[in-house]
């Protein structure tokens, strides 16, 4: 009887024992998914909060994965045409270290890449287990295609936008069209008018209409490599010309002054730059510097700068954001002014880049030499 009760007792207590171990092992694993369900919608509400914004989420999301075993993350890439480089990383907790053989590292690589945006990511982390890795896995691939929704959301506005812009010149290229026909009316009417009423107003209107009729003119016609193509340029009268509608005094260190270009489509690069320069930077006074481009003989540099100054009236300007289409941090600008800059210059084998240093910021542009 003895031995019986002892055998009951010992099947309880096994039962007991295997009955709080699957307790205790369903009550872990649920905490785990909870954790990484919370974890998840973290990383979907962060990336709703910056409005899917991808250099904004980067920043931001690193805070929220280094909560979670994640030691590192590193991007590298090309953002509008300027070079990414991100690395985060975080101090080992005493406890990994202290058991560094009990932890595994781990990484999880994935490239995102669309049109002018492209990231190589590489996320770090310190593992214990396999169940470990998977739920890190879980959440490094959802970060990884909240960002590639987020670049191609980037892209689908740009392009959305283009067509919008596309469909407006339309209308602004059919009124200023009428408005040519009326100026070139009225300016025929006018030379084979001879009122002695009018001898003071018409020799004013003979002057200006043909002016203004040329500019209307110019407006209309869209400015393409293929109609122009590229012609030689002497710079310094070409930029003289165009800075007459600027307050900047100049400071000009010229080493080679002919380039060859598209002359209305470098106009127009030329004054969406010195309008940044006017509307964002506030400065009067620009160092103008050319000389033949290290890398290739057959290009010319061009180096638009501030002067040095051991106080700069804006500093820590973003250069990622700078060619970022309809990114602006005035209220008045489109944020497309850099960005047409950028691809104006494309087109002529050119490119441009932004720089600053201490005391001083600029662009330089590479161009074609004449």
């Amino acid at each position: 009887m003895t031995a019986l009760l002892a055998q009951t007792a010992q099947a309880w207590s096994l039962f007991v024992i295997v009955g709080l171990t699957l307790l205790f092992a369903v009550l872990y694993y649920r905490r785990q998914a909870h954790r990484l369900r919370q974890t998840i919608f973290q990383l979907y509400q962060l990336n709703t909060d910056v409005s899917q914004d991808s250099l904004l989420f980067i920043e931001q999301a690193w805070r929220l994965l280094a909560k979670h075993a994640f030691t590192g993350l590193s991007i590298e890439g090309e953002w509008f045409g300027e070079s990414f480089n991100r690395r985060y990383s975080l101090t080992l907790p005493v406890s990994i270290k202290a058991f560094k053989p009990i932890f595994k590292s781990c990484q999880f690589q994935q490239t995102v890449q669309q049109d002018d945006i492209h990231f190589n990511i590489l996320l770090e982390a310190q593992v214990r287990n396999m169940e470990q890795q998977l739920a890190l896995q879980v959440i490094a691939d959802t970060f990884i295609q909240l960002l590639q929704t987020d670049v191609t959301l980037k892209q689908k506005q740009l392009l959305a936008a283009q067509n919008q812009l596309q469909r407006y010149q339309l209308y602004v290229q059919h009124d200023l069209k009428n408005l040519v026909q009326g100026l070139s009316l009225v300016n025929q009417q006018l030379q084979k008018t001879q009122v002695e009423q009018c001898a003071t107003v018409l020799p004013y209107l003979q002057s200006t209409l043909p002016k203004l009729s040329h500019q209307a003119e110019a407006l209309i016609r869209p400015i393409t490599l293929q109609e122009e193509g590229l012609e030689s340029i002497d710079l310094v009268p070409f930029l003289q010309e165009i800075l007459q509608s600027y307050p900047f005094k100049v400071e000009w260190q010229v080493e080679t002054a002919k380039i060859a270009a598209s002359r209305a489509a470098l106009t127009q690069v030329f004054r969406n730059l010195f309008d940044n320069f006017r509307d964002h930077a506030q400065v009067e006074r620009l160092v103008i510097e050319t000389h033949p481009a290290a890398k290739d003989e057959e290009k010319v540099e061009i180096l638009i700068k501030t002067p040095e100054s051991p106080v700069l009236k804006q500093q820590n300007m973003d250069s990622l954001r700078m060619f970022e289409p309809f990114w602006t941090s005035s209220e008045s600008g489109m944020g497309l002014g850099l960005f047409l800059v950028r691809e104006m210059l494309n087109k002529m084998e050119g490119k441009v880049h932004f720089w600053q240093s201490a005391h001083s910021f600029g662009f330089t542009l590479v161009v074609l030499s004449a």
